[in-house]
């Protein structure tokens, strides 16, 4: 996305948010796992939000994706604490004086579990005072899995 670049943001768990200029820049991501994870240490962050403003649906304002290898996720179809980070970015680098966003999430990913994180900002005097997160996620499978002793 011109005029943005990587950064750390943090709203009590950080992310490297990363702009990108259109969907297909974020659809053709080839994630480097151990790299990730290198500079999530290095930084102490989760991992990495990516996203572009070009969503799919017309009533979503980003489609992004998350890579946490660092804990095991290499791509989670809804992240709830990545969505409120990059709202919170939004409103400081980018002057978003939204109160409400939707972001959408999942559509890249091998098998894809589109979902919708409802992002609501409370601004006060124009500054952020507090960011919720929180959405709808579609079932695509069940499995079952057996624990022995």
């Amino acid at each position: 996305m011109e005029g943005y670049r990587p950064t750390l943001s943090n709203t009590g768990v950080s992310y490297i948010i990363i702009p990108l200029k259109n969907r297909e820049a974020l659809q053709n991501i080839d994630a480097d796992m151990d790299l990730i994870t290198e500079i999530s240490d290095d930084f102490d962050t989760i991992g990495y939000y990516a996203f572009s403003k070009d969503a799919f649906e017309e009533n979503h304002d980003i489609t992004a994706r998350m890579f946490a290898p660092r804990y095991d996720i290499p791509e989670e179809a809804a992240t709830g604490m990545g969505a409120g980070t990059l709202a919170a970015y939004m409103f400081e680098y980018m002057g978003v004086r939204q109160s409400e966003m939707v972001f959408e999430q999942g559509y890249f990913m091998d098998r894809p579990s589109e979902s919708e994180i409802f992002v609501k900002l409370k601004i006060k005097k124009d500054k952020l005072v507090s960011v919720m997160a929180g959405g709808r996620a579609n079932v695509t499978r069940t499995i079952s899995i057996d624990l022995q002793d």
